[in-house]
């Protein structure tokens, strides 16, 4: 880690470090010397140096928690952005788990960038004292406080604030108050005439969506907002609304999706063909098998993967599975070859060949194809993936520590000379030690 921040960024790093050690000694868990110099190495980036403690201390699983945690906690308040959305994302993906780790991290005398963030899981987590921290920093004079806060507030007890918020200059501001109209209950909502406006006249794609997607789909103006919005200009916008709009109105949304088999191969043809596939009952199922199956043979490799993966969204009994063989059978694209593996699954023969060949790979494609047929039961895949883990490619590193279910396995990963792939293996350390 030596110089890789400035001093002063440095002094507050090393500081940060110093809480997360003494945070480590008052918790409880570590009144044992391995913990404590495996909490000490970490925080001065002594990686290596952590491993070993947890190896010749027996390899135990309290030691190894401490060494993940550690991770995650330092670089939940790294001065690097990618680093700590990383590590925020992990500790996202523990769910109540994280919750002391988050506890730590709110605490006063943190950054009030770090606290927010951490209040703000808190809070989904259902969390009441978190909520009411974050009502306090919605008003904060930092936007970037502020705008991670706002979205705790109630339409309820905060309804003015949070549709004035509809018309701020900032994107996220917006966002964040359709997200708190969003979660509202339909029934106690009230009118707000204000989301037609937002979801057909706002600059901002995301927040056109967003907006549409904030409206109450039982209300005959939504409808009409999404059937509006079919028109938009931006295709995500559009997708949107398709979706919406055959959720809230499938008979009439029924017309417009199968004029859509007939257009031009995209994203939102391919869309389309999968929701007229996922209504109940199924319309227009052998048009629109066949736009999957034009997907699947598409000239970019972007529209073959984006095909396989809507694939994968629909019941087995409603995919083509026949089609889905045939072009694997002569995909080169091992990304595409992997997405069309997994829809047809490990237990079919042609997918388990395929599956077999991409796991002799170094690529992201190998350390999933290995992952699933090692999650089956096959010993030589948990070999080829125990191996992956040196491999050149750091994303496929932290793959391969997504795919590793036993934490002792993933342990060496978190010494990676990659902070991502680190921060991945913690992650699924944690994960893993929890779920045993």
């Amino acid at each position: 880690m030596k110089g890789w921040l400035e001093p002063r960024v440095s002094r507050a790093f090393l500081f940060s470090a110093g809480c997360v050690v003494a945070w480590v000694l008052s918790s409880g868990c570590a009144t044992t010397g391995p913990e404590l110099r495996v909490t000490q190495a970490v925080a001065r980036g002594a990686y290596a140096d952590a491993l070993r403690e947890y190896e010749n201390d027996g390899r135990k699983r309290a030691v190894l928690r401490t060494f993940a945690e550690t991770i995650l906690l330092l670089d939940a308040q790294s001065p690097d952005l990618k680093r700590q959305h990383a590590a925020f994302n992990e500790l996202g993906m523990l769910g109540t788990r994280a919750r002391p780790l988050l506890e730590q991290l709110a605490r006063g005398e943190r950054p009030k960038r770090i606290r927010v963030r951490a209040l703000a899981l808190l809070w989904r987590l259902g969390d009441g004292a978190a909520r009411e921290q974050l009502r306090v920093l919605a008003a904060d004079p930092d936007v970037a406080v502020a705008d991670q806060a706002f979205v705790a507030l109630d339409l309820e007890d905060d309804r003015a604030e949070v549709l004035d918020a509809l018309r701020a200059p900032r994107k996220v501001k917006r966002l964040s108050a359709l997200a708190v109209i969003a979660r509202t209950p339909a029934d106690d909502r009230g009118d707000i005439p204000e989301l037609l406006e937002v979801a057909r006249l706002d600059p901002e794609p995301s927040v056109r969506a967003a907006a549409l997607y904030a409206l109450d789909p039982r209300a005959a103006s939504s409808s009409h907002a999404f059937e509006r919005a079919l028109s938009d200009d931006t295709e995500s916008v559009r997708m949107a609304a398709q979706e919406l709009f055959a959720r809230a109105a499938p008979e009439q949304a029924v017309a417009y999706l199968d004029r859509q088999l007939g257009a031009a191969l995209t994203h939102e043809t391919l869309a389309a063909a999968a929701l007229l596939l996922r209504l109940e009952p199924v319309r227009e199922p052998a048009r629109a098998h066949d736009v999957l199956a034009r997907g699947l043979s598409a000239a970019e490799p972007s529209m073959r993967g984006y095909a396989a993966v809507l694939l994968r969204t629909l019941p087995a009994v409603r995919q083509d599975r026949a089609s889905v063989r045939a072009r694997l059978a002569v995909e080169a694209s091992a990304d595409v070859k992997v997405g069309l593996a997994l829809v047809l699954g490990a237990d079919d023969p042609v997918a388990r060949v395929a599956l077999e060949a991409l796991a002799q790979g170094n690529s992201l494609p190998a350390a999933q194809a290995a992952g699933e047929l090692s999650r089956h039961g096959d010993a030589a895949a948990h070999t080829r993936l125990l191996a992956l883990r040196n491999s050149p490619s750091n994303v496929t590193r932290a793959g391969v520590a997504r795919e590793l279910r036993a934490p002792e396995s993933t342990a060496a990963l978190l010494t990676d000379a990659d902070a991502a792939v680190r921060l991945a293996a913690a992650g699924a350390v944690l994960r893993g030690l929890f779920d045993a």
